[in-house]
């Protein structure tokens, strides 16, 4: 009996040995598919260009609170996607700029794409500052109206560029990251700045 059991017991580890050793190789496959899905797309080139020497502006500071819950220095524990899933957090900065790759279009929301999607966050957030992804997201991003980008919503709409906001109108363009179609329902995006703007003097 008891040399059963350890056929048995020995059978099973070699499985699970087996099945870890299979699963270290997929990841690292992903991971060296996601670096090259990066470096083969323009994103590679304007991440390198983004400037990083500046401070965060007051619109800056305010989308990383509202769009992503997230603060500038957390490093992540495995990689940032990673982390904010198993914590149930709001997508990392990372990931949101991994969905701007140059993948295919026919499989966007297959699992193949949301696979590629998640390690080329991973890397993303293992290769650049979190400050440089949310510099290029900022500008990139659709903020409605047929307007792409913090730069151009903010000239439009307030007349300044995104470093001169002030705290209330860095928050009336950071909730249009999530509902761009806001601009068009004045009273109800204002309510969003409203709640943002009552929420961030409580604290």
């Amino acid at each position: 009996m008891r040399r059963v059991f350890k056929i048995l017991l020995g059978s099973s580890l070699l499985i699970v040995a087996i099945a870890i050793a299979a699963l270290a190789l997929w990841t690292v496959h992903n991971y060296n598919t996601a670096r090259d899905v990066i470096k083969s797309s323009k994103i590679d080139h304007r991440l390198r260009l983004v400037d990083n020497s500046i401070d965060l502006t007051t619109l800056e500071q305010t989308v990383l609170e509202i769009e992503y819950g997230d603060s500038l220095y957390d490093k992540p524990i495995f990689c940032d996607p990673l982390d904010r899933y198993i914590k149930g957090k709001q997508p990392s900065v990372a990931y949101r700029v991994a969905s701007d790759l140059a993948l295919d279009v026919e499989a966007i929301g297959t699992l193949e794409y949301q696979k590629v999607r998640f390690f080329s966050g991973c890397r993303l957030s293992r290769e650049y500052p979190k400050q440089v992804l949310l510099r290029y997201k900022m500008e990139t991003v659709y903020l409605g109206q047929g307007e792409y980008g913090v730069t151009k919503a903010a000239m439009t709409i307030f007349g300044k560029l995104p470093q001169d906001l002030d705290k209330n109108e860095a928050i009336e363009i950071a909730v249009l990251f999530r509902n761009p179609n806001l601009r068009n329902n004045p009273e109800k995006w204002h309510g969003y700045r409203d709640k943002w703007l009552k929420n961030s003097n409580e604290k």
